[in-house]
């Protein structure tokens, strides 16, 4: 899919001419780090400041294909009540969220799928609000203010954009919007939908 992206981007990168700067980068939950493969593909020059995942499999995954970012916080989860989290890489010394104030340039977010997925049983009877990952919403709106990224993209299934249970028609992405209206009301928004079927 790369050189389908590439091929129509080309006339406007050869507009823009080569890269000026190097893209500082940050992942939440990333998982296998899709959005640093991306990044790798499109040969955008790129560095990483810090990354988050609890999964041991997640860590190993991405030690193994990428570079190391300059922190990788243990539990993002530490971030609802405290700016600080244990840092993998200085053996589990508290890193604080503030060093990396204002020097983000893109946010990626992918927050766990397990509250919002059509697969999950009871996931329309109790909603989603029941499900424990569900405070990691929390976790991200805290690391966006006390980070204050240029930008951010947020990943997640359809059934965020579902109503939250047979109860309730609003669904948890136009609660998390409104959220974001008040706590993060200095950033404008746009939601994109994508068929999974395309790229999956």
């Amino acid at each position: 899919w790369v050189g389908h992206i590439e091929g129509p981007m080309e006339p406007v990168r050869a507009l823009r001419g080569a890269f000026t700067d190097t893209l500082k980068c940050a992942t939440l939950f990333g998982g296998l780090s899709s959005e640093r493969k991306s990044i790798q593909l499109h040969s955008i020059p790129n560095i990483w400041l810090f990354t988050a995942d609890k999964k041991h499999s997640a860590i190993q995954f991405s030690d193994q294909n990428f570079e190391r970012a300059s922190v990788h916080y243990l539990d993002a989860l530490n971030f609802i009540d405290s700016l600080e989290g244990k840092d993998l890489y200085s053996g589990g010394e508290f890193r604080s969220l503030k060093e990396f104030f204002m020097k983000v340039d893109v946010l990626f977010v992918s927050t766990s799928c397990r509250p919002f997925s059509s697969a999950r049983s009871k996931r329309k009877s109790e909603g989603t609000s029941s499900h424990d990952d569900h405070k990691l919403l929390d976790a991200f709106v805290r690391v966006t203010v006390a980070v204050q990224p240029l930008a951010m993209i947020f990943e997640q299934v359809f059934g965020f954009a579902l109503s939250e249970s047979t109860k309730d028609p609003t669904s948890p992405l136009q609660r998390f919007l409104g959220r974001c209206d008040i706590e993060l009301a200095n950033f404008e928004r746009t939601v994109f939908i994508t068929d999974g079927s395309v790229w999956l």
